[in-house]
């Protein structure tokens, strides 16, 4: 615990009540202790306890006073939410930020879907605190009391405060809708919760008992288990029936199946032809396949700013006949993507099988290599590609899992919503910059509508991990292939090291290149690169490479680039230790030259010692 922010605290507090005491009555100030000793938090940051105890008073009395009043919205669906611009003239203190108040019941996901929006629309986010706190009210709703403990007749709610960049008064309504909208999804999520839960607990039970067994379905059955319990935060859901009609199939929504958000944004039922669907649609329904699961074309609002997830669960009669679906939306838990896939079902089966057909002994040095690949690999990967693409997608990878080299591996989504890329990268060849060229020059040759990424620094590997995926503009099919790809990322991130190899293997043997290559591969210094390029180090190191001991000395002179005849250049290669100056620039001064400059370069060959270029910039005068 930080003893001296929790000193900073217990003085704040104290402040507070003092100030308290001067502005209110008994009443009032006895509600605003309570209040105040749940909504100082225990860990404020520097910065908070850094601003006069006035403005934080006048900040967190503004919420109790709008709180209190707060009846109506929390006993009905909505949040209360106020957002304005704190002014002197009309709450007797203002500030540089836009405020934004929220009061609601308390419930999950709250401060993360806000925090989406925010994000989302590109604000900085000063101080965002939520004070969850037991609160009693009157019957006319009227806030009469807060504690951190529960009180008999008390309700849990939020109390938010939160600081954002200033807006005009004319986007403040637009900022208000958009919190009100995007609490109420919250709020529809957690109401529907059960329900959806309930309807995976139903559809367990019609599996068991309606579809034909074997392997797949109980490993089905088990994962369906797995994220009803706890494992899948669900947000919407639908069924459809699958029916005959003219010698056609067809996939009709069932009327009154939507929870969650498919019932709040839902439109009218609809129903669709099978040759119409995605080619992972139909392929559910032409296996032995039990579900599938892909990625929503829409991200999530609530929880967690990502493509949700979206799982499709066949449905049988009696007779093991598939008559149609169900289909969640949602995100999987933090679980999901931290344990091991060992521990997924689904996953490690599909794991186990990539393992077994390796050839690899599972206790061998290749087999744990090849196990450890699989466990780091992106976990949605894992399920949205077959077991043979992921078995040569790991392969692969442990190829070049110890080597220097650039690789991607591209897995279009049968349902053609998405495209994934995996691109591995030397780290010397990573950067942010780097990283944000390779994101938008795949985008643009997949012609992707938008893209989300993440990059990993592999463990005990000389490789960077960027995983990209590019959601696919409507009917447009991804038809570009791996190697192109891999062509497109080199040329992003060829380094000089890299072209300076090209150009060595252009101008000698290819073992004499090879060779030069490595030993000079982190030689030159950056400043070094900036002038001069792969072809002039060529030059250079067939000058100085002779060179057998401190005591030699390379030489070259020329005139400068684009100057006049009385501007010369002038590079002396040296082993081990620089000429000095004081010994340098008399001699060359008795030659008649005039130093204009000098620059150094160590440059330190791979296991060598180190070579001086000194670059002298000499004037002299023909008089």
């Amino acid at each position: 615990m930080d003893v001296k922010n929790n000193v900073q605290r217990s003085e704040m507090l104290q402040s507070l009540k003092a100030i308290a005491k001067k502005k209110l009555n008994k009443p009032q100030l006895q509600q605003f202790e309570q209040f105040i000793a749940s909504a100082v938090h225990f860990h404020p940051d520097t910065e908070y306890l850094n601003r006069p105890a006035k403005v934080i008073f006048n900040s967190l009395w503004e919420l109790l006073v709008f709180c209190s009043a707060a009846a109506e919205p929390i006993s009905g669906r909505s949040a209360s939410v106020r957002v304005f611009n704190p002014d002197i003239q009309v709450e007797s203190w203002d500030s540089r930020y836009t405020c934004i108040y929220i009061n609601q019941i308390d419930m999950p996901f709250l401060v993360d879907s806000l925090r989406i929006v925010l994000n989302r629309r590109g604000l900085n986010i000063y101080t965002l605190q939520s004070n969850p706190m037991w609160a009693v009210r009157d019957d006319s709703g009227i806030l009469q009391s807060t504690s951190a403990d529960y009180a008999a007749g008390a309700q849990k709610e939020a109390f938010i405060s939160i600081e954002v960049d200033r807006h005009t008064e004319a986007e403040l309504h637009d900022l208000y809708r958009e919190l009100l909208a995007v609490l109420d999804d919250v709020q529809v999520v957690v109401d529907s919760f059960e329900s959806m839960r309930g309807r995976v607990e139903a559809l367990i039970t019609e599996l068991q008992n309606n579809a034909p067994d074997s392997e797949e379905m109980q490993e089905s059955l088990e994962f369906l288990r797995w994220i009803y319990n706890g494992y899948f935060t669900f947000t919407s859901c639908v069924e459809f029936a699958l029916h005959e009609d003219a010698g056609k199939q067809y996939l009709t929504e069932v009327a009154g199946s939507r929870r969650g958000l498919f019932n709040k944004y839902g439109r009218d039922t609809h129903q669709q032809p099978m040759t119409e669907l995605s080619s992972g649609m139909q392929a559910l329904y032409n296996s032995g396949e039990i579900l599938t699961v892909t990625k929503s074309s829409q991200r999530s609002r609530v929880h967690r700013d990502v493509y949700s997830d979206y799982l499709v669960v066949k449905r049988f009669n009696d007779q093991g006949q598939a008559i149609g679906e169900v289909r969640f939306l949602g995100l999987y838990t933090s679980q999901f993507y931290s344990y091991s896939p060992r521990r997924i079902p689904v996953l490690r089966k599909k794991v186990s099988w990539v393992i077994d057909n390796s050839g690899f002994g599972p206790n061998s040095h290749d087999g744990k290599a090849l196990q450890a690949i699989l466990d780091f690999h992106p976990r949605d990967e894992l399920f949205h590609v077959s077991r043979e693409a992921l078995a040569d997608t790991a392969i692969g990878i442990w190829q070049i899992y110890e080597r220097r080299v650039t690789r991607v591996f591209v897995h279009p989504d049968p349902f053609n919503k998405f495209v994934s890329c995996i691109v591995y990268i030397p780290r010397e060849a990573f950067s942010t910059l780097a990283r944000e060229k390779i994101r938008l020059a795949i985008g643009e040759r997949l012609g992707a509508a938008e893209s989300e990424f993440s990059t990993q620094f592999l463990p005990e590997s000389v490789l960077v991990r960027i995983y990209l995926v590019y959601q696919l503009n409507q009917n447009v099919q991804a038809e570009v292939g791996s190697t192109e790809l891999e062509e497109l990322v080199k040329e992003i991130t060829r380094t000089w090291s890299d072209t300076f190899a090209e150009v060595a293997m252009q101008d000698m043997a290819e073992i004499d290149a090879l060779t030069l290559a490595r030993r000079f591969k982190q030689a030159f210094p950056s400043a070094y690169r900036e002038l001069y390029s792969p072809q002039q180090a060529l030059k250079h190191i067939q000058l100085f490479d002779q060179l057998q001991d401190s005591g030699e000395l390379a030489i070259d002179l020329k005139h400068q680039n684009q100057a006049g005849n009385n501007d010369l250049q002038l590079m002396l290669f040296h082993r081990e230790a620089p000429l000095e100056l004081s010994d340098m620039i008399p001699m060359l001064e008795n030659l008649g030259f005039r130093v204009v400059m000098e620059h150094p370069y160590l440059i330190q060959p791979d296991s060598e010692s180190q070579i001086w270029m000194q670059e002298f910039n000499l004037s002299f005068s023909l008089d």
